[in-house]
């Protein structure tokens, strides 16, 4: 009779069915027993020892977790920020006028009517701004501007209207630029409050130095009327809602004693 390991059941075997079963029966024991003796031996291990693997597991999981939330952070920073508007960036200095904010590289902008550096400019905000206020006016003159005024060639051809106005001798600053107002109208200030406040959340959420314009607690308390009253009366659109700019130079990159004398002015005149 052909012979075959005790331990490998093949077609080689040509035992009966009687027999193999036999042999299956006879090696669950020792399977058992071994089953047996590998958890008897789980248990006696020392209590410590199985207390640091479960730590080091769970420190190796916190390590993972703690990756990938700065990799998402570092991530999220990178797409939101560019690099001229670190929190330790200097500040461009705009000068006093706008041929020196010109030359130095700052921008003029026409809610605010000051010039910015570049580390207190959001572009892709203003640009949208810009074209909302298009939309509002629909044709019509934001500006009413004097054809002189250092400002008038800085903003939107077609949102202003050039007209001749009454020149006081005295309004004269120390570098001998005119500084005739220009008038806005309402809907420029009201988009101008929009921008304003999407400006400063914007600068908050990607660590961006604040302007002095943008964050004043004056301009909110003055916008939040305004917005609210622009729909209940169609009146606020006639000529003495209208509102004289100048042109300015505001901080840029205001420390947190800038902000805290900010609300104390508030406060103190409220």
């Amino acid at each position: 009779m052909p012979t075959c390991d005790a331990e490998q059941l093949s077609p080689c075997d040509d035992s009966s069915d009687e027999d193999k079963a036999s042999l299956l029966l006879d090696e669950i024991p020792s399977r058992l027993s071994w089953s047996r003796l590998n958890k008897s031996c789980f248990l006696r291990l020392p209590k410590t020892l199985i207390l640091s693997a479960l730590a080091i597991l769970c420190i190796f999981v916190w390590a993972l977790l703690q990756l990938g939330g700065l990799i998402t952070e570092q991530d999220m920073r990178s797409s939101v920020a560019s690099p001229v508007h670190g929190a330790d960036v200097s500040i461009t200095s705009c000068g006093t006028t706008s041929i020196q904010a010109h030359t130095a590289g700052c921008s003029f902008d026409m809610f605010s009517f000051g010039w910015y550096p570049p580390e207190c400019t959001d572009s892709e905000l203003y640009g949208e701004s810009v074209d909302n206020l298009f939309a509002r006016m629909a044709g019509r003159a934001a500006f009413i501007a004097h054809p002189d005024h250092e400002a008038a060639k800085y903003l939107p051809k077609n949102l202003t209207a050039i007209q001749p106005q009454p020149q006081p001798k005295d309004d004269v600053d120390a570098t001998g630029i005119q500084n005739v107002d220009i008038i806005a109208n309402f809907d420029h200030h009201l988009v101008a409050c929009t921008y304003a406040w999407q400006k400063v959340q914007r600068a908050a959420v990607r660590r961006w130095p604040l302007d002095e314009w943008s964050s004043s607690l004056t301009l909110a308390r003055q916008c939040g009327p305004d917005l609210l009253a622009k729909w209940r009366d169609q009146e606020l659109q006639s000529s003495n809602k209208m509102r004289r700019l100048r042109v300015w130079y505001p901080k840029c990159g205001l420390s947190k004693e800038d902000l805290q004398r900010n609300l104390y002015a508030v406060l103190d005149g409220a």
